[in-house]
Parts: C-alpha cells; sequence; structure tokens
C-alpha cells in the first residue's frame, strides 16, 4: 500500500475541480486530482463514434473574451487561450491551449402557434433593440427590465470573478430581491406580460430544468443575460477539449491527474475533526492538508466519509450539515440524443447552432407528468443543437452533428432495468425509441423526408448514463433544483463543517452550469492559497 503526501487533493475533475486544481498548482501548491472515469472533465466532456465527436453536455459558456470572468479565471491558472473565427484555417491545438468561438446569436425559437421566428443576438443592446422593436407596445418596460439586469449583471460577474471583497463594489437593490423571488415575480415587476414576449426572454429557463415560476430570480438573471452581456463561447473540439486543456495546464505546473483512480473514502481524522487524506478502491491512501470534493454533496457525505456514529453524535454540525442535504431536491436529469448525419444541414440551409421548435403549449403540471411517467412521445416540442454549424473540428465536411434533449426523471428509468440491475432489452428499446422518436421531430420540423435513412450514428442518453459517469445523484445535470428555496443565500457553502474539507462542485455556492462552477473553483483555491499565505 502505498502512502503519498501531498498538499491538496482534489477528487473529481469537473470544472470546479479542474480549476481549483489548476490555481493551485500555478501557485506552486503541491496538488493531486483524482478521476474515476478514464478522462477529465466530468460533464465536460467529448466523446468519438466513427467520423464524429460529440460534447457530452455543453452548448455555451459566458465570459471567456478578454476580460470576462471566465477569462480572468482561466488566465490566472496559465493555460494557453486562443480564438478561432468561422472561416478560420484549423491549425494544431497545443495539449494545454484551449480554443474558443464566439457565437453570433443564441437561440433561434420558432413558435408557430404564437407566430414567433425569433433569433436572440448575443449582444445586449441588440437584443434589446430588437425585442423593442418587435413589441413596441412594450418598449419602455423592455428598456427599463434591461437597464435594469444590466446593473445586476455588472454586480454579480464582478462578485463571483473577483479575488478581493473591496474590488466588488455595491450590490444594487435589486441582488437582494432576487434571492428569494421567482423569475416570473421579476418579469410582473416590469409589467412584461404579453405572451409572445414572455415566451421569448423566459426561453433560457429550459437550461434550468424549471418553468419561470419556479426558478430562482437571481439565477434567472445571470443566466438569461450573462451570455448577452459577457459573449456567448463554445470550445473548439468540444468541452472535453478545455477539460484537457485544463489537465495539462495543472501537470504543467507540476500538480498530477490520476485517471481511472476512483476514492473510496474521504480520511477524517475524529479526534481533530479534520480530513488528512483520501482512499482508492484499490487500497492506495493519499494523505494532504485539504481535500477539496468536486463530487455530488451528497456522495461525499453519505459514501465517501466513513466516520464513527460517536463522531456524528458529538458533532452536531455535521449531522446537520449531512441531514440538509440529504432532504435538498435535485434537478431534473435528461434523456440526450446524439446523432450523425451524413448531410451537411448548413447547406441546406440551416445555419442556426441552438434551434428550439414548439407546436404545443405545455403546462409545468403536464410536462412533469410525462416526465415522470416516461412518456417522451407526448411532448412534440423539439430543442436541438447543430454543433457542426459552429465546430469544424466534430465532423467531416458535407455531415452534421446534431444533439437533442427532453427533461427526464431517474427513477422512471430505473423501472426499466431487469431485476438484478442490469440493462437490459427494455431499457435498450426505449434509448432506441427516444432515439427514433427524435429523428422523427428532426425530420417533421426541418422539412427532411427519409432523415432516419441519413443518421450513420446515434447515441442515447439517459439518467443513469448521467449518473454512471459523474455520480452526481439522481443524474441531476445542473446539481440541485434552481428554485430560491435552494439557491445562493440558501445554497450549500463550499466550506463544510469538517475542517480542511470544501466542496467545488455544482452542488455547492455558486451553483450549477459550467461558468459557475469555474467561478466555484476559483473560490476554493483562493480561499486555500489565502489560509497557507497567513
Amino acid at each position: 500500500m502505498n502512502d503519498l503526501n501531498y498538499e491538496v487533493i482534489i477528487i473529481g475533475s469537473g470544472m470546479g475541480g479542474l480549476t481549483a486544481g489548476a490555481l493551485l498548482s500555478k501557485n506552486s501548491i503541491n496538488t493531486l486530482v483524482l478521476e474515476k472515469h478514464l478522462i477529465p472533465g466530468g460533464y465536460t466532456t467529448t466523446f468519438k463514434r466513427k467520423d464524429y465527436k460529440f460534447d457530452a453536455s455543453l452548448h455555451m459558456i459566458n465570459g471567456c473574451g478578454e476580460n470576462g470572468s471566465v477569462y480572468n479565471i482561466l488566465e490566472k491558472t496559465g493555460i494557453n487561450i486562443s480564438y478561432y473565427k468561422k472561416g478560420d484555417k484549423i491549425t494544431p491545438i497545443a495539449p494545454d491551449e484551449v480554443r474558443f468561438i464566439e457565437l453570433d446569436s443564441l437561440f433561434r425559437i420558432v413558435d408557430k402557434n404564437l407566430n414567433i421566428d425569433y433569433k436572440i443576438p448575443s449582444d445586449f443592446t441588440k437584443y434589446k433593440e430588437t425585442l423593442c422593436k418587435e413589441f413596441p407596445d412594450f418598449e419602455s418596460n423592455i428598456n427599463d427590465f434591461f437597464e435594469e439586469m444590466d446593473k445586476f449583471t455588472d454586480f454579480v460577474f464582478n462578485f463571483l470573478s473577483s479575488d478581493d471583497s473591496k474590488d466588488r463594489g455595491t450590490p444594487p437593490q435589486r441582488f437582494f430581491t432576487s434571492l428569494q423571488e421567482t423569475a416570473s415575480s421579476l418579469l410582473n415587476d416590469f409589467g412584461i406580460t404579453d405572451p409572445r414576449l414572455l415566451k421569448i426572454i423566459t426561453h433560457i429557463t429550459g437550461f434550468f430544468a424549471l418553468p419561470a415560476e419556479k426558478v430562482s430570480q437571481f439565477i434567472y438573471a445571470v443566466g438569461a443575460f450573462g451570455y448577452n452581456k459577457e459573449g456567448a463561447f463554445q470550445v473548439i473540439g468540444g468541452s472535453g477539449a478545455l477539460a484537457s486543456a485544463m489537465a495539462e495546464t495543472i501537470k504543467k505546473h507540476g500538480g498530477e491527474v490520476k485517471l481511472k483512480s476512483t476514492v473510496d473514502e474521504i480520511l477524517i481524522d475524529e479526534a481533530k475533526n479534520k480530513a488528512i487524506g483520501v482512499k482508492l478502491t484499490d487500497g492506495t491512501i493519499y494523505n494532504a492538508n485539504y481535500i477539496i470534493s468536486n463530487a455530488d454533496a451528497t456522495h461525499t457525505f453519505n459514501d465517501l466519509i466513513k466516520v464513527s456514529e460517536e463522531y456524528l453524535k458529538s458533532n452536531k454540525r455535521i449531522s446537520k450539515f449531512i441531514s440538509t442535504i440529504n432532504k435538498r431536491k435535485t434537478s431534473l436529469s435528461a434523456m440526450i440524443a446524439y446523432f450523425g448525419l451524413n448531410i451537411d444541414l448548413k447547406k441546406l440551409g440551416f445555419t442556426d447552432y441552438e434551434l428550439s421548435f414548439y407546436n404545443q403549449d405545455l403546462s409545468w403540471a403536464e410536462m412533469l407528468e410525462i416526465i415522470e411517467t416516461g412518456e417522451f412521445e407526448k411532448n412534440t416540442n423539439l430543442p436541438m443543437t447543430i454543433y457542426s454549424n459552429i465546430d469544424p473540428t466534430c465532423c467531416p465536411e458535407g455531415k452534421s452533428v446534431v444533439s437533442c434533449i427532453a427533461l427526464s426523471d431517474i427513477n422512471y428509468i430505473k423501472k426499466l432495468l431487469e431485476s438484478d440491475g442490469t440493462r437490459g432489452k427494455k431499457y435498450k428499446d426505449y434509448k432506441k425509441k427516444f432515439g427514433n422518436f427524435m429523428v422523427k421531430r428532426i425530420s417533421d420540423f426541418l422539412g427532411i423526408p427519409d432523415l432516419d435513412e441519413m443518421v450513420e450514428v446515434m447515441e442515447v442518453a439517459t439518467p443513469l448514463t448521467l449518473n454512471r459517469y459523474t455520480n452526481n445523484r439522481n443524474g441531476a445535470f445542473i446539481g440541485w433544483e434552481v428554485t430560491p428555496e435552494q439557491q445562493i443565500t440558501n445554497q450549500i457553502p463550499q466550506k463544510t463543517p469538517i475542517k480542511n474539507l470544501y466542496l467545488a462542485s455544482a452542488w455547492a455556492m455558486p451553483g450549477g452550469g459550467v461558468s459557475a462552477v469555474i467561478m466555484g473553483g476559483n473560490t476554493v483555491a483562493n480561499t486555500i492559497l489565502k489560509k497557507k499565505n497567513k
């Protein structure tokens, strides 16, 4: 059995863990990142099938342009940042380099029932101006709303990416209101009531797996306008390329990233109430002064911390912490279909990146019934992403990469398993049925007959897939459910009741989403650096 010592050990190589690891390594902190999978990244993963590269989950990330909130953090890690523009020649990318492409529009929303065919611009001012032109009766409301969101997002991104509390500025009044209210109440405050306008301006809530009447006002405001204020970007080569470059950056500065290394236990000195190391499933022990868990908070405390009953009884704060996280509600999960097509959708006139078609107006209660019963055919709306329209490296010329997503519940998917818990015919048939249904929806909406004959690759991920590769509870794709009761001031803190054990993931402050977990990793790294520099 090995006995190795590090200053910091990080469990998991999602973006929160990689960011913390890269910043600590850059500051000469002896750091080890342990990852159970074959590749780093967590949800920021790219996989290949035949000629096609698929991004597992990332659609876009804000703040990657110069002086953006994410850029400023990445720059501190020492990663090499470059940019690609449409039409540029693809040149080799260094192992420690991430190459971004900026999107010129965010979403195209098509709803024939509401007579909507609208592209949300990536530019904040242009977005406001096009809405005012489209909805002249609400021009004053829109201007007031955007003015408030301008001040709000400026403060939030400065606050989350700043290392010095003195530089964070004064929060606008809306900041405090947003902590306990929903997105719907925000829009009501500004008199935004037109159904067509609401459809456009709340479209982003799909990223949070909740409707506007339930999603946190704070999270909605940052999510809806962060892309417009700071730019929206995707990674050339997929999000896995960002994760790989971060891992290389850690190694470049003397840190270590060990793959296929599953942590079985976080070692606790019960007498000192302090995290002191980890044990792997193969019995290897690594000691450290600080432990950062990039894993799901419930997995961290329910599965990895194996302390005595006496310890828990004598440490009420820890018992209460565990009880709190176990009572919290996770976000929904998703079914995701990935397609490699032997046609170029762009040449057929479909040039959008994010494209959402609506032909039904489903209430949240109706959506939940569909999700809980697994009857996805009852939801004929279609959100689709055409990755090949922005990333020329994801497939050969003349072909296309597309993904489609639908909200899902792991509890229904578990019912499809065999009695011994294996994934048998019933489970596999359900996946195939979902994939074929999505092909039919794409065919119908785009007006491409026989699209099924053009599918060279079809992969389908379920909530169980997401859970299997990341250990995220219930296969949740954004951590905790994004309600006011569970976010920001009610979010799980990064500092835990166990000394020197921190959380840096979607399951702790500031929450889910790639840019948010990067900021979370930055915060934890800075906390440790400040403690060491005292």
